[in-house]
């Protein structure tokens, strides 16, 4: 096979499925017992056209299996938003006592208006 090829390791509870997409979507591949394990088998899978890579891939991660040779991914940690401090017995919080201190203190009404006033 060409360059196109990709090598996946599959249990045996799950080569049929493999299989069966494969021969659903034209892909050509082959099959061999896997070296490492005797419960594995390793497809070899040729994919002409970008369409058909990714919804191999897509496939791939429907159904939690890996390219061979590729390092297990964790999914990044969603930013955390930091909760603005709140006024607590009357002092202002951090971040609006060191803008007052830089001079960068406005008065919120100031900001306001009425549409109807025009």
């Amino acid at each position: 096979m060409s360059d196109n090829t990709t090598t996946i390791s599959v249990k045996r509870r799950n080569t049929q499925l493999v299989f069966d997409y494969c021969l659903d979507n034209e892909i050509a591949f082959s099959v061999k017992p896997a070296f490492a394990a005797k419960d594995e088998f390793e497809f070899s899978v040729n994919i002409e056209n970008i369409k058909k890579a990714i919804a191999f891939g897509m496939f791939l991660k429907e159904n939690k299996l890996e390219l061979k040779g590729m390092a297990t991914t964790a999914a990044p940690a969603a930013a955390k938003a930091k909760k603005p401090e709140t006024k607590t017995n009357g002092a202002p919080a951090k971040e609006e006592a060191s803008a007052e201190a830089n001079g960068l203190a406005f008065d919120t009404n100031a900001l306001m208006f009425d549409v109807n006033n025009g």
